[in-house]
């Protein structure tokens, strides 16, 4: 399956000032299949997972790149030769030495390619006791399959039409019915990349459903790894509730009103660092960075994937492919789709961020589903399941910062009637394009 990250490791496999490479994401989304996409490039490719083979942690008791990949060759009998052998350190929060070591192989060793992973990775990171080789590695971050990478692999043709398509070559109303019917399946399955290939091969829905079963029971089994006996019951909680919480904003009282919220609050950030669920915080939205006005007590929750979520609320594939976006959970999985791809389309070398605005005035409340940063301005983003919701809160944001333009996603055509550009969902990862091309 084809990952946009892949033309950012082979541009990093040519650099000249290549510094080791740090995979960031959850577990399951793909980030030892690219590592072995990349390798087929090298002349040798040596594994290290620490989970499986604990034995290799040995090697990383002297930081001395030369030492270390001594040590590696004489357990693994694999020559690792710097320009020709790349080392993939996986599972890497299992041996934080090895994260430390990292700066010592862009130091001593630069022309060796080392990339590291972890599915829990940002638990070693959050550690105090790891010392992290700032400045001297780089970071990827990868998320699910984008709807993008989801038609390269279903539906090829169409990925290039997508790149096509702005307000002066819009599409006909056939293209647009086929468009909207393949992000609905899209919805369904989901980005993680077993999912999406069950689906590819199978062409079964019900089969995909097992698949994202198994994953979501993957991460509950993961808790112990983690978490505290003690802290597991609010774990659980979160997690159980999480799928029902996107869309809305967070309070701790109507979650579970017995349990402290500092207890709630305490979860959500461990599962944050697992990556399953991300918090999307109001900003006053008044301007750049949209973090400088950040309200840290209001938040809302993003599931990590909508195959995911919808697959825990427990919704069967025939109501989703019969029943139309407005009637699934009144929006939220328009909301979450809407989030998890302008998170996926943000920059891969830092952490995506998210934002919304909210004002609760007395007698005049007002919403929009997300703030987004394209270039230096700021656009103010509605999420409609229905086509032809309304749009008075963002028509209050607008007037109240003085903005030219904001944006409405929903299953209508892509079209622009001032202030407002209508974007269909499959145009998401195009919406920067199109912003540049025409405003």
């Amino acid at each position: 399956m084809k990952r946009k990250a892949s033309e950012f490791l082979s541009q990093w496999d040519l650099e000249k000032n290549r510094k080791p490479l740090l995979i960031r994401g959850a577990r399951q989304v793909g980030k030892t299949y690219l590592v072995e996409d990349l390798a087929k490039k090298f002349e040798s490719f040596v594994l290290i997972d620490f989970e499986l083979e604990p034995k290799y942690k040995a090697c990383f008791e002297s930081l001395h790149p030369q030492e270390i990949i001594d040590g590696i060759a004489f357990l693994n009998h694999q020559m690792i030769t710097p320009g020709k052998t790349l080392l993939f350190l996986d599972e890497i929060q299992a041996c934080p030495k090895a994260l430390t070591a990292l700066r010592y192989f862009r130091e001593k060793m630069p022309e060796l390619h080392v990339i590291a992973a972890g599915s829990l990775l940002e638990f070693a990171i959050q550690h105090e006791a790891i010392s992290m080789p700032v400045g001297r590695i780089e970071y990827l971050y990868l998320y699910p399959c984008t709807f993008e990478e989801y038609l390269e692999a279903m539906e090829p043709r169409n990925v290039a039409l997508l790149s096509q398509l702005n307000l002066q070559n819009k599409p006909s109303s056939v293209i647009h019915e086929a468009l909207l019917a393949s992000f609905k399946t899209y919805m369904i399955t989901g980005g993680m990349p077993e999912a999406l290939q069950t689906y590819l091969t199978e062409k079964d829905l019900y089969k995909v459903q097992r698949v994202q079963n198994m994953i979501l029971q993957t991460y509950r089994d993961d808790f112990g790894k983690y978490a505290t006996k003690a802290q597991h019951p609010h774990l659980q909680m979160i997690y159980d509730k999480a799928p029902g919480l996107v869309g809305s904003q967070v309070t701790f009282s109507k979650i579970d009103p017995d349990s402290r919220s500092r207890d709630l609050k305490k979860a959500i950030q461990l599962l944050e660092y697992a990556g399953l669920v991300k918090q999307i915080f109001a900003s006053a939205g008044s301007g750049l960075p949209l973090a400088s006005t950040v309200n840290d007590k209001k938040f809302k929750l993003q599931f990590l994937d909508i195959g995911l979520m919808q697959r825990a609320s427990g919704l069967p594939a025939d109501f989703l492919l019969s029943s139309g976006m407005h009637k699934l959970n009144e929006g939220a999985l328009a909301e979450q789709v809407v989030g998890q791809l302008l998170l996926a389309h943000q920059d891969c070398c830092s952490a995506g961020l998210l934002y919304f605005w909210a004002r609760d005035y007395q007698n005049s409340q007002a919403e929009v589903d997300f703030l987004m940063n394209l270039e230096g301005r700021i656009f103010p983003i509605e999420v409609k399941s229905s086509p032809n919701g309304r749009l008075k809160s963002l028509k209050i944001f607008l007037e109240e910062r003085s903005l030219p333009l904001g944006i409405k996603i929903s299953a209508a055509p892509l079209s622009y009637e001032a202030p407002v550009l209508n974007v269909p969902f499959y145009l998401i990862g195009q919406l920067g394009r199109i912003l540049k091309e025409s405003f």
